[in-house]
């Protein structure tokens, strides 16, 4: 742990212990709750914040800061008890060092448990006090349980996330946009037995850079068609996956096996649209394979084997019709029954869609299929919405069945 003793730290610890506004004295009769057990009292405390691993404000009500100042007894319980102070998020005030030593306190209190982090790239810009933060927060990387981290232009500190985090089970790590042959490759080092779920954004990684095999979760935003598809062949314990595909590669080698991923139920899959140079790289060599708003892309659906698959939501230049074949190669593959399918348009699109051009075919194939159209550009994002059911409400324009 870095030392974060700073002078506006001990100002704030001052501030918390010499509140004019405690009691001297509590009678309990007059207040039963203060005769609960403080395991009791941790335990009804935990229900005033928001569910873990979403982070609580750092100040006001509805945060564990809130508590210390109702009463002696509640601040003694409240700053010994580590579970209210494990989910940190870095607020708007970054700029004020007081931020960063309420995040440092919090990295204090919270004890050795595990912990979860919703922090930007700003931390590193604003003075000694947030230094003294990210270097608690990074040698307190074994209890990263929840990590989210938006490094936006500071491409080159994903080096500082590279090593070991044992206790990892959320990882959501986003840059800003660089080529595929710059970017630093994100690795976890070591056994990650608890890992479920991974968010990358810009971010390069290779075969050996996660226990792909733990994930049940898995969404690459604006990666190259070839390493989702290296990941997807690994991650065979998926149950919700979302791609945005990069249209930097143009193509992309078929692999000698199929991807089989037996338990998926929720795949969405957009992209850029991709050029009719991807037919000359096809002719070429046949075991590249082209994804193009003018040709077929049974090449792509006919790579999966998806038997769970109960939701998916597709680039339209994925789902070419009128003849859906690409959906029919995924069915005689898969034998999936699908209740839901949202075709995903562009809005840089010349093509004028209409969902009753997908919805005769794809009604012989899954008769009870609900459908519906939204824009691509909704899934060119970091957030964890997707993975909800409220992502498939029928978007404006209706349903169709």
């Amino acid at each position: 742990m870095a030392d974060v003793s700073s002078p506006s730290a001990r100002s704030l610890s001052a501030l918390e212990t010499s509140s004019p506004h405690l009691p001297v004295k509590t009678n309990t009769s007059l207040c039963p709750i203060l005769m609960l057990p403080s395991e009791l009292l941790t335990a009804i405390f935990k229900f005033y914040l928001p569910p873990y691993p979403i982070a609580p404000k750092n100040a006001g009500p509805g945060s564990p800061t809130y508590l210390l100042g109702i009463c002696r007894a509640w601040r003694t319980v409240a700053l010994n008890s580590p579970v209210l102070w494990r989910a940190m998020r870095q607020e708007d005030f970054v700029e004020s060092t007081a931020g960063a030593d309420v995040l440092c306190q919090w990295l204090i209190r919270s004890g050795t448990i595990p912990i979860s982090l919703d922090l930007t790239a700003d931390v590193f810009y604003f003075g000694e006090e947030w230094s003294a933060f990210v270097a608690a927060v990074l040698a307190n990387r074994s209890r990263w349980e929840y990590l989210r981290w938006r490094l936006d232009s500071d491409k080159d500190r994903i080096h500082l996330i590279t090593g070991a985090a044992p206790s990892i089970i959320d990882l959501n790590i986003g840059t800003g946009w660089q080529p595929h042959s710059e970017r630093q490759i994100l690795a976890l080092d070591g056994p990650t037995p608890h890992l479920r779920s991974i968010t990358l954004w810009n971010v390069g990684f290779n075969a050996s850079s996660f226990e792909w095999q733990r994930l049940t979760t898995l969404a690459l935003i604006n990666i190259h068609i070839d390493d989702c598809l290296m990941a997807l062949s690994q991650a065979t314990a998926l149950v919700q996956c979302k791609l945005h595909l990069s249209s930097a590669r143009q193509h992309w080698r078929l692999l000698p096996e199929k991807i089989c991923l037996p338990r998926l139920e929720m795949f969405i899959v957009g992209g850029s649209s991709l050029n009719g140079s991807n037919v000359l790289a096809a002719a070429a060599d046949p075991s590249i394979a082209a994804i193009n708003i003018n040709t077929p892309s049974q090449k792509w659906w006919g790579q999966f084997v998806l038997p769970s698959l109960r939701r998916l939501a597709a680039s339209y230049n994925l789902l070419d019709h009128p003849g859906c074949d690409a959906l029919q190669s995924l069915l005689s593959l898969s034998e999936c029954r699908l209740e839901r399918l949202r075709v995903l348009s562009s809005s840089s699109s010349t093509v004028d869609l209409d969902l009753s051009d997908y919805s005769e075919p794809v009604a012989k194939m899954w008769p009870h299929v609900g459908m519906d159209l939204a824009n691509s550009s909704e899934i060119v994002s970091a957030d964890d919405a997707w993975r909800y059911e409220t992502y498939w409400q029928p978007r404006a324009g209706g349903e169709t069945r």
